[in-house]
């Protein structure tokens, strides 16, 4: 039987922003309650909040923004999850040597990477002590999925707040280099290596030349795993 789930998180004023910035703020416009006659809502919220997808324009000012994709990226039909619990969680930086893959895969289009470092996602150590990447994760994924589209995980984002210099030239090597979207916080809390995946939809809030987007994503499994 196949089943339905999200993997992104429920945009929330309770949810932290990287480096502790801006988090959305939702003001009630209409109350059915105070007489009105429907209820009504009004989203303030940055472009790079809860769970969204970079774009390359986010770091280079002639890279692609969200109007030049159509829909047909954000669908994907093979996906492999990796869980990363043995590596050095003192160390805030990933680099290929926390990654034990043994064979090339041409057809995975996603791969996504679930942490497990243990913060809660309302717990300030979730933006303040994020795990990061290093820029040679991008070209390494790549080596062994050639044709990698995306790389999404639980980390608040690619860059580790207390490597910041460093996660700039990570996120220019995904996006630039080895053109790959990023989609960073992502909820893996439902999934594991075991799980099998049959599909996976990222769904972008779609603005004329977007750099990132919130992004609600939709996942397909198995559910006899």
């Amino acid at each position: 039987m196949k089943n339905w789930i999200f993997l992104s998180h429920e945009l929330s004023e309770n949810l932290s922003s990287y480096a502790n910035g801006q988090r959305i703020s939702i003001e009630a416009v209409n109350l059915i309650s105070e007489g009105k006659t429907s209820n009504t809502s009004l989203l303030h919220l940055p472009s790079h909040f809860g769970t969204h997808i970079d774009f390359p324009y986010h770091f280079s000012q002639n890279g692609s923004n969200g109007s030049n994709y159509d829909a047909n990226i954000f669908v994907f039909n093979e996906i492999k999850l990796v869980e990363l619990n043995n590596f050095d969680k003192n160390n805030l930086l990933l680099s290929p040597k926390d990654f034990y893959f043994t064979e090339i895969e041409k057809h995975i289009e996603l791969l996504l990477i679930k942490i497990n470092k243990d913060f809660s996602r309302d717990s300030e150590n979730y933006w303040e002590n994020n795990v990061g990447f290093s820029p040679e994760c991008a070209e390494f994924f790549k080596k062994f999925f050639p044709n990698l589209r995306s790389v999404g995980f639980d980390s608040i984002s690619l860059s580790s707040f207390k490597h910041r210099e460093i996660g700039r030239v990570a996120h220019k090597e995904f996006l630039m280099t080895e053109n790959l979207l990023i989609i960073e916080d992502m909820d893996l809390s439902k999934v594991s290596e075991k799980t099998i995946f049959k599909q996976i939809i990222i769904s972008p809030l779609r603005f004329f030349h977007a750099d990132g987007s919130p992004v609600t994503i939709f996942a397909q499994i198995d559910n006899e795993n």
